[in-house]
């Protein structure tokens, strides 16, 4: 019998697939992957920290020692107790559950924002780095114009124009994010669409949108997934800076942003720091966690080091 006829040639039959000793390419390639990522440490650790911040926002109502927005002016500025874990504020507000409540806020801002930029990015990136010519032309001078404006200063003048608030604050910072995922995914499809199997899918027949988003996108992933990684640490960082300038997150809802505005009075900063500390402890510690993790899903997803990827 011949090799073709058992199914050796790793093409027919029900020989061994070309990634020898697993059953199947797809679960073999998602495997080498957790267990790269399982090897880098930082990343695992800010993984389980990361989790135990989502577990204690989404338990906050459970977890809160008082109402989060509850004012007791004869309990203002109290210095962390028995009774108050974290402190008050000046107005007499439970620093703790204003943390927990906030993590709430700052997360999806974070979250959201990302996976809005991330979206805008890859499609435009996409579109560009695989059909060239006019598109890529136009789209490239699009992102050129928009990076030309100071993103902060931007996000602030289109704050004026349509208001603070959560969901604003969401679109704004997902809106001028985009650019440098876009110059990445570009990137990426520029050097993967001239590969053999691109060719090979053409001369298939394939569709371009099946060309991008099943061959190209996956293999393009790794380096995008790592930024926007780093895009949620730069959003809450910058959900954090509009609200300490009053114009994010709009009081009396707590977020980490704008739990830090009275740290603009010296005698706070000097002489009340458990007012302060919390949010900004807790912001440092999730941009840490989220770039980790982005560092370990960059190495854990690069198709370069995966057997049969």
């Amino acid at each position: 019998m011949s090799d073709r006829a058992r199914g050796h040639d790793g093409i027919s039959g029900t020989g061994p697939s070309p990634l020898a000793g697993h059953p199947a390419g797809a679960p073999s390639i998602v495997r080498q992957a957790y267990e790269r990522f399982r090897r880098h440490r930082l990343a695992m650790a800010s993984s389980a920290a990361l989790g135990v911040f989502i577990a204690l926002a989404l338990a906050a109502p459970i977890i809160q020692r008082y109402p989060p927005n509850a004012i007791d002016l004869g309990r203002g500025s109290l210095a962390p107790s028995l009774v108050h874990w974290l402190g008050t504020d000046t107005i007499g507000r439970d620093i703790w559950s204003r943390a927990l409540h906030g993590a709430r806020v700052s997360l999806a801002i974070g979250l959201l924002s990302t996976l809005i930029s991330m979206t805008l990015g890859i499609t435009v990136g996409a579109l560009s780095g695989y059909y060239l010519g006019w598109v890529d032309m136009f789209l490239q001078r699009v992102t050129d114009v928009v990076m030309t404006f100071p993103s902060i200063v931007l996000m602030m003048t289109l704050v004026v124009f349509v208001g603070p608030g959560v969901t604003n604050t969401i679109l704004i910072i997902g809106g001028v994010s985009w650019m440098g995922v876009a110059r990445l995914a570009r990137a990426e499809f520029l050097t993967l669409r001239e590969q053999v199997y691109v060719e090979a899918a053409r001369c298939l027949g394939a569709p371009d949108r099946r060309i991008m988003w099943r061959h190209l996108l996956p293999n393009a992933i790794a380096p995008v997934l790592a930024q926007g990684a780093f895009g949620v640490g730069q959003a809450i960082l910058t959900e954090a800076g509009l609200s300490f300038l009053g114009l994010g997150v709009p009081l009396p809802t707590p977020s980490w942003g704008n739990m830090l505005e009275p740290a603009i009075q010296l005698q706070i900063l000097r002489n009340a720091p458990w007012i302060w500390v919390p949010p900004a402890v807790l912001i440092v510690l999730t941009v840490l966690c989220v770039n980790f993790i982005g560092d370990g899903a960059r190495d854990a997803l690069d198709p370069r080091t995966l057997r049969g990827a």
